[in-house]
């Protein structure tokens, strides 16, 4: 009988032990499919190379999904992983050996290294720099979808919305008292460039309340004389470009030298659009008005809480749309495919070059005109420039790559 007792203990023991496993080795919020990349289970090692989405995946609260970062990344609550190279070119032997099963990577990543890491059975999904806010939630719901499946698409869902409430809650109630403080980002160290309207740090900054100071796209430098007539109150900018304004007479009368109103923030962090977000208007706000910045921050943490909880998946579509190749090949009439893009060869003659040509005209590449269809020295010549101002390879031939910078909103003029 005590033989009989024991054995059917081992045996209850074993089914539970079965049915536990069984349990654990299937996640309900899998599969799921982000682009054209299918992911049946949750990745146990993921390497992020994107500095922005590095970002995004710390205001997911999601770094101890992380193995490696690239040298690239900024952030400092993951700065910490280790390293495997730059968000360019990888460190690929590095990730291999370190049986990563997924890179999430800006769409710079040099084809070398995504055919290398393909090759291992390495998953590449590559995210566009977004400068909307469906494209920032779309980030945000696909790389949450990676890490953590449906699950993953509800958090990134809801820290898109922390996110986004935060800053407008700022935004609210620092215009009540500084809206007409003019506020100047400037890059560089002559000429001076100043933030462009159109682009996220233009929208970033608007969150503080004031009156960013912008200029037409076309006509976006300012040299000493002209920060000294528009007299911001608040500048921000990078250590190297304070250092080159501080001591000229024409702006040492200027309000933000006399209120110490600058605020030293990089460019690369300013285009972070997660975590760092929220801190680089912090620390504007903090300079503006300290006082008012600490009064209204528990409030504004009370009605994100508020806002975020239980909301997020009415108010936010939990869909992800696969990212568009070519964002703006419609606009020039054009579908690009493989077979498409290996006709667009030198003395090649077709409408897919001409498309090209239209669009490097608009970007200022080419003289308006030369829009023919035949691909010629001259159209070499400008394809070359867009490529080395676009940090591509500088080859003068046309592939994938190139045409998914050239046709995106995040195309480098001339």
């Amino acid at each position: 009988m005590r033989i009989a007792k024991t054995t059917i203990c081992a045996l209850l023991l074993l089914c539970t032990l079965i049915f536990t496993v069984g349990c654990n080795s299937s996640d309900s919020s899998y599969p799921i499919t982000i682009g054209n990349t299918t992911f049946n289970s949750k990745p146990e090692k993921v390497a992020v190379l994107s500095p922005n989405v590095a970002d995004i995946v710390c205001q997911l609260g999601m770094e101890k999904d992380i193995t490696l970062i690239s040298s690239d990344v900024i952030t400092d609550s993951i700065k910490n992983k280790k390293t495997c190279g730059t968000a360019i070119e990888p460190d690929t032997k590095k990730i291999i050996d370190n049986d990563i099963e997924v890179v999430l990577a800006d769409d710079n990543m040099s084809d070398g290294a995504i055919k290398t890491l393909e090759d291992n059975d390495v998953k590449v999904v590559q995210f566009h720099y977004g400068n909307t806010g469906e494209d920032i939630l779309t980030t945000y719901t696909s790389v949450g979808a990676i890490l953590n499946g449906e699950i993953g698409k509800t958090q990134g869902n809801k820290a898109y919305t922390k996110l986004m409430t935060t800053l407008k809650n700022y935004k609210a109630e620092f215009s009540k008292k500084h809206s007409k403080d003019k506020l100047l980002f400037l890059e560089g160290t002559g000429p001076y460039v100043s933030v462009i309207k159109e682009s996220w740090y233009g929208k970033l900054l608007a969150f503080t309340g004031t009156d960013v100071v912008t200029k037409d796209v076309n006509n976006s430098t300012y040299d000493v004389n002209m920060i000294g007539s528009l007299n911001p109150k608040y500048l921000v900018c990078n250590n190297d470009t304070y250092k080159s304004l501080e001591n000229k007479d024409t702006l040492k009368k200027c309000d933000f030298n006399k209120s110490n109103g600058h605020i030293i923030i990089e460019k690369d962090k300013l285009k972070l659009q997660g975590k760092t977000a929220i801190e680089n208007v912090e620390k504007i706000l903090q300079t503006i008005d300290k006082s008012t910045f600490e009064k209204i921050k528990s409030t504004a943490t009370t009605t994100v809480e508020k806002t975020t909880k239980g909301t997020a998946s009415t108010t936010v579509p939990t869909t992800t749309k696969p990212k568009e190749k070519y964002p703006l090949q419609s606009k020039y009439k054009v579908k690009f495919t493989d077979s498409a893009i290996k006709t667009m060869t030198l003395q090649s003659q077709n409408d897919y070059n001409k498309a090209m040509q239209e669009r490097l005209t608009d970007l200022g590449y080419l003289a308006s005109g030369n829009a023919t269809g035949y691909f010629g020295d001259m159209t070499k010549t400008a394809l070359e420039t867009f490529q080395k101002n676009n940090k591509l390879s500088a080859t003068g031939t046309v592939d994938s790559k190139t045409l998914q910078v050239m046709f995106s909103s995040s195309a480098k003029k001339v």
